[in-house]
Order: C-alpha cells, then sequence, then structure tokens
C-alpha cells in the first residue's frame, strides 16, 4: 500500500490507504476487498454509519467518504454510505463520538449525519445525508488534531494549540496556547492533552477545574 500509509481499525478489519487506494484487511491480514478512488487518500480513520455500524472515512484532496464492508455475493465489498465536499485542504482527520472532525487548512470541520426525511420508502424509512455540522478558523493551517468526548485539539503552524468544545452548537474556543517547539501529534488521556514536541513531550489539563488552560483566549498560558 505505499510507504507509511494511513490506517484505521474498522470493527474486525484494518483499512490502509496507499495512493489512490484503499485496502481492506482481516484479523489473519489477508486482504478482503479494495477501492480505487479517483485521487489520493490523504487521511483515514474510524467512524460510523448513519445507525451506528462500524465504518470508516476515506479523505481526499477535497472531499470525505464515509463507507462500510457488506457482503455481496459471498463476498465483502466497500459501499459509500454517504459523501460532503470539504472546503479548503483537508490533511487530517479523527473519530469524534459520531461525527468526524476534519481538519482542512486553517479550518476545523465536524461532519456528520442528518435525518433529511426525504425517504421514497413506503415505510418512511429515515434518509440521511452527511454534512458539514459546525466549522471554525484556527490561527494558520492545522497540522495535527485530536478527540475526546466534547473538545477537539488542534495544532497549527506558528506553535498554536487551540481546544474547541462541541456540544451539538457552534464550535466554541475554550483554550489557547502557545508552545516554543513545533507540536507534531496531539493525543487525549482523560482530561489531559499531550503535546507531541520537536524535543519534548507536553501534557495540559484541559479539564473544565482548571482555570490554567481553560479559558478564554486572553488568559491562555
Amino acid at each position: 500500500v505505499g510507504a507509511a500509509p494511513p490506517v484505521a481499525s474498522m470493527g474486525d478489519y484494518l483499512a490502509a490507504a496507499g495512493g489512490p487506494s484503499v485496502r481492506f484487511y482481516d484479523g489473519a491480514f489477508a486482504e478482503v476487498c479494495s477501492v480505487e478512488l479517483s485521487g489520493a487518500v490523504i487521511a483515514v480513520c474510524r467512524s460510523r454509519g448513519p445507525e451506528g455500524a462500524p465504518g470508516v472515512s476515506i479523505i481526499t484532496k477535497d472531499a470525505l467518504a464515509v463507507c462500510e464492508l457488506r457482503g455481496t455475493n459471498g463476498r465483502l465489498a466497500c459501499i459509500a454510505l454517504g459523501a460532503c465536499d470539504v472546503d479548503g485542504e483537508p490533511r487530517c482527520a479523527s473519530e469524534f463520538n459520531d461525527a468526524i472532525a476534519v481538519a482542512a487548512g486553517a479550518s476545523l470541520h465536524v461532519v456528520g449525519w442528518v435525518n433529511n426525511g426525504k425517504s421514497a420508502d413506503e415505510w418512511r424509512l429515515p434518509s440521511y445525508d452527511l454534512k458539514v455540522l459546525a466549522s471554525a478558523s484556527t490561527p494558520s493551517t492545522v497540522t495535527a488534531l485530536a478527540c475526546t468526548k466534547n473538545c477537539v485539539a488542534v495544532a497549527a503552524e506558528g506553535h498554536a494549540v487551540s481546544v474547541f468544545s462541541y456540544n451539538g452548537g457552534d464550535l466554541q474556543m475554550v483554550a489557547l496556547a502557545q508552545d516554543p517547539s513545533v507540536v507534531r501529534c496531539l493525543g487525549f488521556a482523560g482530561s489531559q492533552l499531550i503535546l507531541g514536541c520537536d524535543r519534548y513531550v507536553k501534557v495540559l489539563d484541559v479539564s473544565e477545574d482548571s482555570a490554567r488552560v481553560l479559558g478564554p483566549p486572553s488568559h491562555a498560558p
């Protein structure tokens, strides 16, 4: 699949991308199916379908699609459940509860399922669209992101780390910090945000009880 491919788990399977290809492997690392896209895959991440089934999000240069594996004629196939355009230049993505957080350029998007109520079925089954639910600007181009239950943290060029809260409405910035080193990766461990920098690892407390980090951007450390 190429060098250092994006990889994500989905239920009992792994999805690995290389160039315009996404290949799916079972627990024995045997390829069970693959899909070819029109452009190079930038990132893949675990996600869920509109009714909660395990899936995988595939991000290309201008769009995001959510797919799942289904049995067809005795074989597994990758089926697209929905797709939407993403403004900017998508760079990374992460599962965010039942949605997907996508960093594109100097923006952060939350993408999720919306019941449009347009099903043609006589039983009026739900019909879902994949849409951008909320967006926010970041200080500069995002290089990494991480999610926890209600927050998304992003690292941007220029040493800025921002934390946004999301509860189904707008994305609200709740913390902004400057680090002297370039932040290469982010990760949450409970209420602690771990920054992987060029020369060290730094841990920030972003719990509700922490006035040191959590608060208006003007009060950032």
